[in-house]
């Protein structure tokens, strides 16, 4: 399983734009949500002015889409 994934990637047959999703989905996330007297203080987030950065996870369609999205910039076409 993990070995043949892992050849996958080195011999290049896992296309561009899947590799950065997955790498997307497993890297953790930072979001900005408007501070409230419940969460003004949180462990993982700081105040910036009336919004706190908190982390999060997003989902692996999300992911996909962002790989899209950023490796069609990198190629010089804007996905809006």
């Amino acid at each position: 399983g993990d070995l043949l994934l892992m050849s996958a990637y080195s011999n290049g047959a896992v296309p561009i734009e899947r590799q950065l999703a997955q790498m997307l989905y497993e890297i953790p996330h930072y979001t900005s949500v408007p501070a409230t007297l419940d969460n003004d203080v949180t462990p993982e987030g700081d105040i910036i002015g009336n919004y706190v950065f908190t982390l999060t996870e997003i989902s692996l369609h999300h992911a996909e889409l962002q790989a899209k999205s950023i490796l069609a910039l990198s190629q010089g076409r804007i996905i809006i």
